[in-house]
């Protein structure tokens, strides 16, 4: 069974924006400092009862070591005192589309926004970039920007999303915080600065799937957490990553690229794609990214023997979305390949499920 990875990435990624809600808010609750994470059984209970994984479980030791590295590199100092926004993605979205762009509209406006298609995406972009209502915007930044705003998990009808809400209606967002807000947003979507708007570079971000939600657990068996005590496990002088020198890994990124190429703009390590190699027929196949250079991605595909393929062309590259699937299984037709392929995009799905939703 895969471990569940609360990795910075984690944190970052548009469905999880309530599991770093949840995190900061009961890091405030105990009032945290920079020694709970040496602190084994009270790293526990903020992930039980602050935010509700392993409530009827035990995790991985190794779980529990990603976590604690997460926390040292964000610092909780700067969990705690950095704005929510730059740190996950879906924060940034919903405060971009609730507070910047369309502020005290109702919850049926902004589902339609969330839900939107590349045409209202653009023109959320032009608003966004205060562009004149029919500014040419080209097609690879209309791809980014329904990227961006597109958000399946704020359409359908649930208590995380009214959490959230509730929370982005309430922060105190003052002049500064909103050019902060806009910078962050159209940053996202190019991947460069925001002073030169009519020539955006090229840039794709990773849409949300369509099955990844973000769920938050019950809280039953809380009771069976031990309460901190005076032997409670310590390793802060045997620890070579120094928390205070760690700064919060704020979104979005640096981008590293060249004006060719790219590919650190457009994809991560972890990412789920469709991808294409002289190896499998040119056949578009799920696979999972290991690393990102500038000019090219090692990945390895589901369910096929070809691990660590190197891709180089950014036309053998699509994202793992459900028309690009129905398409690729209406060519395949019947026979071996398309139960191969059915089976390959079971098992990627159930990956995007456990990288977004444990």
């Amino acid at each position: 069974m895969p471990i569940t990875k609360l990795t910075p990435t984690y944190f970052q990624a548009k469905p999880n924006g309530i599991h770093l809600l949840n995190l900061v808010t009961y890091l405030d609750e105990i009032d945290a400092n920079e020694s709970v994470v040496y602190k084994h059984k009270t790293l526990l209970r903020i992930l039980r009862k602050g935010m509700k994984k392993f409530v009827k479980s035990h995790p991985e030791k190794r779980e529990v070591e990603i976590f604690k590295q997460t926390l040292i590199k964000f610092t909780i100092d700067g969990l705690r005192s950095t704005p929510l926004y730059e740190i996950n993605m879906g924060i940034l979205v919903m405060c971009t589309v609730e507070r910047l762009l369309y502020p005290h509209e109702s919850c049926d406006f902004y589902t339609s926004v969330y839900g939107c298609g590349q045409n209202s995406a653009v023109k959320y972009y032009r608003v966004l970039c205060d562009l004149p209502e029919k500014a040419n915007v080209d097609s690879v930044t209309a791809t980014s920007a329904r990227s961006f705003f597109k958000t399946e998990t704020f359409t359908r009808p649930r208590a995380n999303v009214e959490i959230l809400r509730t929370y982005v209606s309430t922060l105190t967002l003052d002049e500064e915080a909103m050019r902060s807000i806009r910078s962050l947003s159209i940053h996202a979507i190019r991947g460069d600065a925001v002073d030169d708007i009519p020539l955006p570079p090229e840039n794709l971000l990773p849409m949300e799937s369509d099955e990844a939600s973000a769920s938050t657990q019950g809280a039953a068996g809380l009771n069976s957490i031990d309460p901190d005590n005076s032997t409670e496990d310590s390793d802060r002088a045997n620890d070579t990553v120094a928390a205070s020198a760690s700064a919060p890994l704020l979104i979005p990124p640096a981008p590293v690229y060249s004006e060719n190429h790219g590919f650190t703009r457009k994809y991560f390590p972890g990412q789920v794609i469709l991808a294409c190699s002289s190896d499998n027929s040119h056949i578009f196949w799920p696979a999972h990214i290991e690393e990102v250079y500038d000019d090219r991605i090692k990945v390895t595909f589901y369910s096929l023997r070809e691990n660590h393929v190197l891709i180089s062309n950014i036309n053998d590259i699509k994202p793992f979305e459900r028309y690009e699937i129905v398409a690729i299984k209406r060519a395949l037709k019947d026979g071996l390949t398309l139960k191969f392929f059915i089976n390959a995009v079971t098992t990627a799905s159930e990956d995007l499920k456990n990288i977004q939703l444990c």
